[in-house]
């Protein structure tokens, strides 16, 4: 609820952000080999732009859970977060292929390739179904 509330952006945004990480570690302390602490923490932490410290807790929650596809779409989404398209469509492309009903690597990876279209060429990419 306060990582929720925290994306409304308000004036408490950081300390809205911060509290649920107080939380999920003390959930890592109690389960150590629950990855779900440590990737929702990791998503607080992209929030307030400490990608480093995020990233280390997504692979972190990697180690612990390689093949949960929403984990592995949670990764990607943090490559989205700090503009890396190719890694983020890697792990939405790894995502899919351990749970192929999974809209949200499926949306994902649609916005990573028209990002990855218009890098190279140097101009927008054309909406779907042109």
């Amino acid at each position: 609820c306060y990582r929720h509330q925290s994306l409304d952006g308000g004036p408490d945004y950081r300390r809205l952000g911060q509290t649920p990480n107080d939380w999920f570690a003390r959930a890592a302390a109690l389960d150590p080999h629950d990855a779900r602490s440590r990737m929702r923490s990791a998503m607080c932490l992209d929030w307030l732009d400490d990608h480093t410290a995020a990233e280390k807790m997504f692979y972190d929650a990697e180690v612990l859970d390689p093949n949960n596809y929403y984990l592995v779409a949670n990764l990607g989404w943090h490559f989205v977060q700090i503009g890396d398209y190719s890694a983020a469509r890697e792990c939405f492309i790894r995502s899919l292929a351990l749970y192929g009903n999974n809209p949200t690597a499926q949306n994902y990876l649609q916005i990573c390739d028209e990002r990855l279209v218009e890098r190279a060429s140097g101009r927008p990419a054309l909406p779907s179904g042109f």
